[in-house]
């Protein structure tokens, strides 16, 4: 079959159809061979049509494996569908692949078999680099979102979430479990308030959320602040999208927050400091009205700063001052920055020579905005000017005086100046004027000439030697070169000075005699010394560190010292020997255990030694026992963490510092004693080795804690059977060898003693850091024990101040709120579990006439002896209170029925035996309405309602009785 055939089968003119078309067209026989293609198809793979017609299309498949997979479509043509697309590589004919999408079809004519097969194909490699590079867009653009320190989130314009990234849910951490593509702005938001995530500021939930929705929705741009609830700050910059969504930026503010707060006090700060400086300090605004000054300037214009605010205070300077200084003043105000001297006569009485800066302040602008004037007093400094003008005078007759000769020589070798004592020294001849090489020795100008011409370079030289005056004889000089130059820093000549150091030498001689005294003492010095040569080997060691190895110095003198340490502490120092050896000085501390078995904190200092020529020589090292002072670091370090912490009581606290002095002092009994008038008790005690009972007393005088109150500080002995305590009572008792105490002051005022002691001496005395060591414990201790007394008078004052709050003042019986605080209480109670209570009010019979006829002061002792007689009648948990004037209220605490009613008038009777007053004659009585809590009482006070209408109707029945309130009918009946 061909193409014509073709076209006859189909009844399709193939070329008007698919010649037109920018894709590629071709039809294969059922043979897989290319029956048709079009003029696209031949552009795309580089054949002619007739290169391509009647061969097979496997060259055009890059990948032979494809070639052969398609094969399904010739054998299965029923899976092929109307649109059958799929992605593949080809091959053109220069061998370029690229990129394809193939749509296949079987073409029919009348028989049910294809006759042929249809394949489009497009070149899609454009499309897959745009892919690419859009895939590529979004992944920079998500790296980006993550890379920025701000939080961002874009909403759509539905306002639903469409990407934020994860510094957004950082920030608002509580809400971002709701942060997922589609939810709205507001369900994150209401996510968020439901979880506590933001400072609402005192608004409601719905007010703070309206609020915020209008802004978010506004997006205008404005930046506004945020607080959330952990107390952060935030800035939000909310923006409209083209598409009509938001994109915002949320940027933490709460160290910038800070920084305000900061800056706040550090600008009142700066005011408080411009107050206190010594210069005068204005600011003026452009019509010269003071709008600042400090107290210097407000002294120096005579008055306060708050009545010279807002006034020109050029005005209060003498006219002849203001006109020399106003045309600088007003350039000064159009923007020019000016410093100039003056002298003026101040409104306080002085005359002043001060240095005036005048310093433009300008507005964002750049336009002059106000003035700011900065005058300081130079009045000392003109004075110390001629002074130091006269003594540079004096100084310049001084050099005629001096025991040196000074001398300059120019280019040329001739002397242009010098002073009386080069005169002398050469003759007593002026010398200006004077060749050198006339005057001096031959000898000395050979040996000086390249020391003078070194000085002519522009080094300052110097050496010594020795020269023979014409009248002094041969000295021993030091000659130095100063190089002088003119403005240009051209050598114009040189300076010299020359030193009589005849009597420096003979001094440097008994110097190196007093170096040998020296070497004597540092065997008596406390620190270890050792001097060793460049190969380790010793040259010199000192006693002491002679002491730490354990033999004679002169078996150490000339053996490598270091090869006696253990191994770990000569690698641990090697890298600082190194760097010494290489000339740097190094500090540093360790622990060593020396050959004598005795181990040692040391702190370690390599100093190179150098010889006259600066070459290093040796290195020597100074070690210095810390011991003492490490140990007694680490026992301050955990003294301030048992102070320091919450998590101890007061009790637990002086334990642990007891337990500490015992372990730090070496010493098994720790005791804090409490000393009252001679009585001596201890309050607190640590014991490992004797029965130290807390609360147990003695006289002060049998313990050594009266010296240590007398010597009103530490005293500490080592070994009492050698000390002035032996004959001690308290030595004599119990056996004390080695004790350290001292005083603990309580608000300033004696309050016991701290005190480690043992029965055992100690091996070596106490020394004065343990003796300050316990005085910071006393110091704590006693501060420790003043808080907790102020602590506990706290507490008691507030259980007072409870008591008044709840208690009637007359009658000793709660007040009306206290009594419904635990009236409420009580109702709560029944509730819960059912168990009832009845509720009785009282009231005095005739209780106003009582108060008319024998007044007041008899109505209120009717009061307080009513209310004794039915405290004392009532259970622990009955409820009693005064909740009126004569009125009063019981709470029968699970009493109901006629164990009330037996109750109330066991009451009812004992008043009317026991309640008399003097001078009121006649019986005192009360009347009683109960009534029983049920289950509709939803408040007290309708309870209480019930028994006061029962109280009424006790009080129309005659007074002198109880009621009990009916709840059938509403109408009481009598209790009996």
């Amino acid at each position: 079959m061909n193409e014509d055939t073709l076209t006859d089968v189909l009844n399709m003119d193939l070329k008007k159809s698919f010649g037109s078309l920018d894709e590629c067209v071709a039809i294969t026989g059922p043979d897989r061979r290319i029956l048709f293609v079009n003029d696209a198809a031949e552009k795309i793979f580089g054949y002619s049509r007739q290169e391509l017609t009647g061969a097979t299309s496997v060259n055009l498949y890059a990948n032979p494996e494809d070639f052969a997979a398609n094969r399904k479509i010739y054998d299965d043509s029923d899976t092929l569908s109307d649109d059958s697309r799929f992605r593949l590589q080809l091959r053109r004919k220069n061998g370029d692949i690229f990129p394809a999408e193939v749509i296949t079809a079987a073409l029919y004519c009348d028989a049910s078999d294809p006759v042929a097969f249809l394949f489009i194909a497009r070149d899609i490699s454009d499309r897959m680099a745009l892919e690419s590079k859009l895939s590529d867009a979004i992944t920079t653009l998500e790296d980006a979102l993550e890379t920025i320190s701000e939080g961002f989130a874009l909403y759509d314009r539905d306002d639903r979430l469409v990407i934020c990234n994860e510094k957004y849910r950082e920030i608002y951490a509580h809400s971002a479990p709701a942060m997922v593509p589609g939810a709205t702005f507001r369900e994150i938001l209401e996510y968020g308030l439901d979880r506590n995530e933001y400072d609402l500021g005192g608004l409601s939930r719905e007010e703070w959320l309206n609020i915020r929705m209008d802004r978010h929705l506004a997006a205008d741009g404005e930046v506004i602040e945020q607080a959330l609830g952990d107390g952060s700050w935030l800035q939000i910059a909310e923006r409209l999208t083209h598409s009509g969504g938001r994109a915002g930026i949320r940027t933490n503010i709460t160290d910038l927050k800070a920084a305000q707060s900061l800056a706040e006090e550090a600008l009142h700060d700066l005011s408080n400091l411009a107050d206190n400086l010594s210069c005068s300090i204005t600011e003026y605004d452009l019509e010269g009205n003071c709008i600042f000054l400090n107290e210097t300037s407000a002294t120096w214009f005579g008055g306060t700063k708050e009545e010279l605010l807002g006034t020109r205070l050029r005005d209060r300077l003498p006219e002849n001052n203001r006109k020399r200084s106003d045309p600088l003043f007003k350039r000064a105000l159009a923007g020019e920055k000016i410093s100039f001297e003056t002298r003026n006569d101040f409104i306080d009485g002085q005359t002043r020579d001060i240095q005036i800066d005048y310093i433009p302040k300008k507005n964002s602008a750049g336009d002059p905005a106000s003035l700011v004037v900065l005058a300081t007093d130079i009045t000392d400094f003109k004075q110390a000017q001629a002074q130091t003008e006269k003594a540079h005078r004096d100084l310049s007759d001084l050099t005629n005086n001096l025991p040196c000769a000074i001398a300059e020589i120019d280019l040329n070798g001739i002397c242009v100046f010098s002073n009386e004592t080069n005169n002398r020294w050469l003759g007593g001849k002026d010398q200006v004027g004077s060749s050198m090489v006339e005057v001096l020795n031959p000898e000395f100008l050979h040996e000086a000439l390249p020391y003078y011409k070194r000085a002519l370079a522009g080094e300052n030289v110097a050496f010594e030697t020795i020269y023979g005056f014409p009248d002094r004889g041969d000295r021993n000089i030091r000659v130095e070169y100063t190089p002088k130059s003119n403005a240009d820093g051209d050598p114009i000549g040189v300076i010299l000075y020359v030193t009589d150091v005849t009597d420096l030498k003979t001094a440097q001689a008994q110097t190196e005699q007093a170096h040998r005294d020296l070497t004597d003492m540092t065997d008596n010095l406390s620190c270890a010394i050792i001097e060793m040569d460049l190969e380790g080997h010793c040259v010199f060691i000192n006693t002491v560190f002679a002491n730490w190895f354990g033999k004679p110095r002169e078996e150490l003198l000339g053996i490598k010292v270091r090869d006696m340490l253990p191994p770990d502490s000569r690698k641990k120092s090697e890298p600082y020997y190194q760097r010494a050896l290489n000339g740097e000085h190094i500090y540093f501390e360790d622990r060593i255990r020396y050959p004598t078995g005795i181990e040692r904190e040391v702190s370690i200092e390599y100093t190179p030694k150098l010889n006259t020529a600066g070459e290093r020589v040796g290195i020597i090292i100074y070690s210095t026992d810390i011991t003492e002072r490490k140990r007694t670091e680490r026992t301050l370090a955990r003294l301030y963490s048992i102070t320091s912490t919450r998590e101890l009581t007061t009790d637990h606290k002086i334990g642990q510092i007891l337990k500490l002095g015992c372990e730090h002092f070496g010493l098994p009994i720790g005791i804090i004693s409490r000393i009252i008038e001679g009585h001596y008790s201890i309050i607190y005690a640590e014991s490992a080795k004797s029965d130290v009972q807390v609360g147990a007393s003695y006289d002060l005088d049998e313990t050594y804690c009266a010296h240590a109150l007398k010597a009103d500080g530490p005293i500490a002995i080592a070994n009492t059977k050698y000390s002035a305590l032996a004959q001690h009572p308290c030595y004599e008792k119990f056996q004390l060898e080695a004790y350290i105490g001292a005083p603990l002051l309580v608000d300033g005022e004696r309050y016991g003693t701290i005190a480690f002691s043992d029965c055992d001496p100690r091996v070596h005395p106490f020394s004065q850091t343990e003796q300050e060591l316990i005085r910071q414990f006393a110091d704590w201790i006693g501060n420790e024990i003043a808080r907790e007394q102020d602590h506990i008078a706290l507490m008691e004052a507030q259980v007072r101040l409870e008591r008044i709050a709840s208690i009637d003042d007359l009658t000793g019986v709660l007040n009306r709120r206290a009594f419904m605080e635990r009236a409420s209480t009580e109702l709560a109670r029944f509730r819960r579990t059912g168990r009832k209570f009845t509720a009785v009010m009282i009231d005095i019979d005739h209780f106003k006439s009582i108060n008319d006829t024998f007044g007041h002061s008899a109505g209120d002792e009717v009061l307080k002896k009513f209310a004794a007689i039915i405290s004392d009648a009532l259970r622990a948990v009955d409820v009693f209170g005064r909740v009126g004037g004569e009125e009063f209220c019981i709470i029968l605490d699970s009493t109901e029925g006629d164990d009330a009613r037996m109750v109330c008038e066991r009451i009812r009777q004992q008043v009317a035996e026991h309640c008399r007053v003097d001078p009121i004659t006649w019986d005192i009585t009360c009347s009683m309405g109960l009534a029983t809590v049920a289950k509709e009482d939803v408040e007290f006070s309708t309870l209480m309602q019930l028994a006061d209408h029962a109280l009424y109707k006790a009080k129309e029945a005659g007074r002198n009785r109880c009621l009990f309130y009916k709840a059938l009918d509403y109408e009481p009946v009598k209790a009996d």
